[in-house]
């Protein structure tokens, strides 16, 4: 082939791949501007997307909101509906609760009743045997000058009855039931114990004679009328004895034994001594209000009962030696603390102590109280 010929066949291809070139950048530019779009197009329906969720939660929680503002209403309506029906019935239930507690107490005035009449006519029909005078053998010994020291358990108990929702935490801390009560009698009876009043106990040590075994002495504070109905039958079927410090001023009243009850008692051989006129606090009285205390109370008992009256029990427990002046002065023989302690001599015969018996106290507890006193006769 010619030199001529070779040289623009050549200069033809080289045009044709200008062409070519060419063509494959108006390619790609035409890709890059369509892939462009299509980034375009998918962002704007990304946001179109995130814009629809975003409108969508906003109508939820506008609804939530509008459900919860109803729920709100409807439980505000439903507690007015609860709080009205609990007003009712709680008023309807004061009412009931008033008629229970009012019928508890003519029910407890009718058992007061039944039960003063049985006690009566049980001390009635017990055979009425001749019964020693120990009051009247102590009324002029001064212990304080014998020489003596013993151990023996003195019970201190003040109310003697059925629990019931009207009582004061006080008075059931006090108190014991008559069937605790009645167990620990038994006990004692059970166990050889015998009961001594305070009068017949100092009598036989003024006398210098042997002390019974097991000797217990039970003291029993203010004068309450339970002691007539719940606790006298029941150491009378012991054939147990007991000394009651009375009030005498409150003697006829409501709460109190009567002055016929106390008479029956006292002639059935049950001690009675003095626990002032108006169970003050004697450290706090003026001296003619002390005197009265302890002077004319005791001369009230004796006058009554027709026995002497030989010892006292502090008001409350509290004295001093102002006090313990005038019990000496008015002639006992004796006064009785609320102190804890069973050990009973000639240098603390104004100071004599006892054993607190309460409600809470177990029939374990009991036996341990008394046998932990290690008596000596």
């Amino acid at each position: 082939m010619p030199r001529k010929t070779k040289k623009l066949e050549k200069t033809k291809k080289l045009s044709s791949k200008k062409v070519v070139g060419v063509k494959n950048k108006s390619s790609q530019s035409r890709l890059k501007r369509g892939i462009k779009k299509i980034k375009a197009a998918k962002l704007k329906l990304i946001c179109g997307k995130k814009d629809i969720e975003l409108k969508t939660k906003n109508h939820l929680l506008k609804i939530s909101k509008k459900r919860l503002l109803v729920y709100i209403v409807l439980m505000i309506a439903l507690f007015s509906v609860i709080w009205g029906f609990s007003s009712l019935k709680a008023k309807s239930m004061g009412r009931e609760y008033s008629t229970i507690i009012s019928a508890i107490g003519e029910n407890k005035k009718a058992l007061e009743v039944s039960r003063a009449d049985a006690a009566k006519e049980d001390l009635l029909t017990k055979e009425n045997s001749f019964i020693e005078d120990f009051n009247a053998k102590i009324k002029d010994v001064d212990f304080e000058k014998l020489s003596f020291e013993k151990n023996i358990p003195i019970l201190m108990y003040h109310y003697i009855e059925p629990e019931s929702p009207t009582q004061s935490s006080l008075r059931r801390a006090l108190g014991v039931t008559p069937e605790n009560f009645d167990q620990q009698m038994k006990w004692l009876y059970d166990n050889g114990f015998e009961t001594l009043t305070l009068s017949e106990y100092f009598s036989l040590i003024a006398g210098q004679k042997d002390i019974p075994k097991k000797s217990i002495l039970i003291t029993v504070d203010d004068g309450y009328r339970d002691f007539f109905e719940n606790a006298a039958p029941i150491l009378l079927r012991y054939n147990m004895t007991a000394t009651i410090f009375i009030i005498t001023d409150l003697i006829g009243s409501s709460a109190f034994m009567d002055w016929d009850q106390v008479k029956l008692l006292s002639d059935q051989g049950f001690e009675f001594d003095s626990h002032s006129l108006t169970h003050p606090n004697l450290r706090n009285a003026i001296d003619d209000k002390l005197k009265s205390e302890v002077v004319d109370s005791k001369k009230k008992i004796e006058e009554k009962t027709g026995k002497n009256v030989n010892f006292f029990c502090y008001p409350t427990g509290a004295y001093d030696a102002r006090v313990e002046k005038a019990i000496r002065a008015a002639g006992y023989r004796g006064a009785f603390t609320t102190m804890n302690g069973y050990k009973v001599s000639n240098k603390n015969m104004f100071e004599l102590p006892r054993i607190r018996i309460t409600h809470t106290m177990s029939l374990d507890g009991f036996a341990w109280a008394v046998n932990s006193v290690g008596q000596n006769f």
